[in-house]
């Protein structure tokens, strides 16, 4: 490694800063930011879906917090995780006792099914159109980014949101899905295509269906 290049290799760890002396060759996948980067695209960390797999059936809301912070680090290899994922968010609220119902047992097996083979993200090319499609339910918004599937995205409604009108609903999914695909396309592990989403063109999901029922 050239003296002049070392400094930008530079990374951080808990005992110190390093940069590389000899940079490796050949490396066909590497972990980044909690993903793999790999020549298929972006995948899932093989390790953290496998301890969600493993994950013993929760018995407090401390378990399910722990549960549920596993499964955001996951959420975008999994569709509509947000509305599967409800019945565990659930027993969260401060006014809820825990009780661990059928219901709760059909989301869990269901997201680590989802996890047990989850999809491989792909980054967007420079000058690619992308399409955002939104679905709104009665408790969750949901959004897909797509060219080949990109990234989902999505968010529970608080139940003090739940009375509001379905126009003011697909503006907070369009608000969300925003926000969500700036960070996607700001990300280090993606290319900028320095372009602004200055085009919004709606689009029925007839052409998309199997894109479309990621969110629908």
């Amino acid at each position: 490694m050239a003296e002049i290049d070392k400094k930008k290799t530079a990374f951080m760890t808990k005992s110190g800063n390093y940069y590389y002396n000899v940079m490796p060759f050949g490396v066909k996948a590497g972990k980044f930011l909690g993903f793999y980067l790999t020549e298929r695209g972006i995948e899932a960390n093989p390790d953290k879906c496998r301890a969600f797999f493993e994950f013993p059936t929760p018995d407090s809301k401390k378990s399910i917090q722990s549960l549920n912070g596993m499964l955001t680090a996951l959420s975008r290899f999994v569709t509509k995780s947000a509305q599967h994922a409800l019945p565990l968010f659930k027993l969260l609220r401060k006014d809820s006792t825990f009780e661990w119902t059928k219901e709760c047992e059909h989301a869990l097996q269901h997201l680590k099914r989802a996890l047990s083979e989850p999809p491989v993200l792909t980054r967007p090319r420079e000058g690619e159109t992308l399409y955002l499609y939104l679905a709104v339910a009665s408790e969750a918004i949901s959004a897909v980014l797509i060219r080949e599937t990109c990234v989902f995205c999505e968010q529970s409604i608080a139940r003090s949101r739940n009375s509001i009108l379905a126009d003011r609903k697909d503006a907070i999914s369009r608000s969300h899905g925003r926000e969500e695909t700036k960070a996607l396309l700001s990300s280090p592990h993606h290319h900028g295509t320095n372009r602004p989403a200055n085009k919004t063109t709606p689009r029925t999901a007839r052409h998309y269906r199997t894109n479309a029922e990621m969110v629908a």
